[in-house]
């Protein structure tokens, strides 16, 4: 009898033990206990590289998407901050695999950032601690903090004859006709103080045909659709004193496919959309009464990739949207008029330099993606916030000049450059 308990009590444990031991596919991950969780696996940080010197103070920080061996849901805690190991949390439970900062860096400070992937069984797995240094890749400097011309507004700068140019506007003193030029931004010299055109602002001027011209602009009251060359800055003759254009200021000027366009402006209370273009600046064409974008004055214009450009401007609002034209007839948007990373208005000019497009306004912006998107480079231009200044690229460099100071309640006469 207890020979027969004895082999029926084995036989129950050996059972026991091969029922226990058989895998049925439906347990815990290989290498875990029952219920543990497996926290993500490390990943790397991407970008800013690790001792980077960054050229934006609003960066955008990248990284490896993490990996869960149980195939949990992951989320990211950013930590940016001065100390060796960063506390300071930057955002957290986010998914995405990159964050723009959008709280301005300090210049020339350096920055230690990590993050945290975090499953939703609570496992967390924490990156290695990268650093860079907060700089600007170009320099802006003060070419002349009072140049010889007056101070002004709504002039033109142009760059002709290896020289830069600067026509008419206006100042506490009225609206100018006069016409400077200078070969290194320091000495400047008067061309004329009497241009044959009259007393000017708010035109645009472009170079063309191997001489300068200026056309429509605005005086205290009236408007003009007149067209001027000059070949030495001093004679200036009038090519048409009727264009087929209407009377207009404020509008955009490009030479572009061997002719001289002029896109949309203003006449007082009416805005205009129209293109048109001209081969000798006598008789002009209309390319389009109506382009797809919307009516505006103040926009800038701008030849790039090889096509004409038209960005911003005012149509009573601020406009941020951006389009270009290989033809003048067929336009097509760019960038939406959303507001976020492009801030039109009578303060921008923008500018292809270094092979990316360039403006100032609250700061130095660069589009590296045909102005799809822009970077703002640095918080604020050491000049300071302009309205009616002009921009043109010379000697390798972005020159900006003049313009209503906002911060001096002045029409400037100061010359900056920004170069790389």
């Amino acid at each position: 009898m207890k020979i027969c308990q004895q082999f029926f009590l084995s036989a129950s444990i050996l059972t026991c033990v091969l029922s226990c031991s058989k895998d049925d596919g439906n347990g815990p991950d290989e290498g875990s206990g029952e219920g543990q969780n497996t926290p993500p696996e490390s990943f790397e940080l991407l970008t800013p590289t690790d001792n980077a010197r960054e050229a934006s103070v609003f960066p955008t920080l990248s990284w490896e998407a993490a990996t869960d061996a149980d195939g949990d849901t992951i989320t990211y805690n950013v930590y940016l901050g001065t100390e060796e190991n960063p506390a300071t949390l930057l955002v957290e439970n986010i998914s995405a695999t990159s964050f723009k900062v959008t709280e301005a860096l300090t210049l020339n400070e350096t920055y230690y950032w990590k993050v945290e992937a975090i499953d939703n069984n609570g496992g967390a797995t924490v990156s290695t601690i990268l650093s860079f240094t907060s700089v600007i890749d170009f320099d802006i400097e003060t070419v002349t903090a009072n140049a010889s011309f007056p101070g002004r507004s709504n002039h033109t700068t142009l760059v002709y004859d290896e020289k830069i140019w600067v026509i008419g506007g206006y100042n506490d003193s009225g609206i100018l006709k006069d016409v400077w030029y200078s070969e290194d931004g320091i000495t400047w010299t008067e061309a004329t103080s009497d241009a044959g055109f009259s007393e000017r602002r708010l035109h645009t001027s472009v170079v063309f045909d191997g001489k300068m011209w200026v056309i429509g602009g605005a005086d205290r009251t009236s408007r003009y659709n007149d067209v001027w060359y000059s070949e030495d800055g001093i004679t200036w003759t009038e090519a048409t004193s009727d264009a087929g254009f209407s009377e207009r200021n404020s509008h955009a000027s490009v030479v572009f496919d061997g002719k001289m366009w002029v896109i949309g402006g203003s006449y007082r209370a009416s805005q205009y959309n129209d293109v048109w273009y001209s081969k000798d600046g006598v008789t002009w064409t209309e390319a389009t009464g109506s382009a797809s974008f919307s009516q505006r004055s103040v926009a800038s214009s701008f030849v790039f990739d090889d096509k004409m450009w038209i960005a911003g401007g005012s149509s009573g609002s601020r406009l941020s949207d951006v389009w270009y034209s290989e033809d003048g007839v067929n336009w097509t948007k760019a960038k939406d008029n959303d507001d976020t990373s492009f801030h039109g208005g009578s303060s921008l000019t923008v500018l292809p330099y270094d092979n990316e497009l360039w403006y100032s306004y609250y700061g130095i912006w660069k589009s590296s993606d045909s102005a799809a998107t822009w970077e703002r480079l640095l918080l604020n231009a050491p000049f300071g916030v302009r309205d009616g200044n002009t921009c043109t690229v010379f000697d390798d460099k972005i020159w900006f000049i003049g313009g209503y100071d906002y911060g001096g309640e002045t029409h400037s006469n100061d010359v900056w450059t920004l170069s790389r």
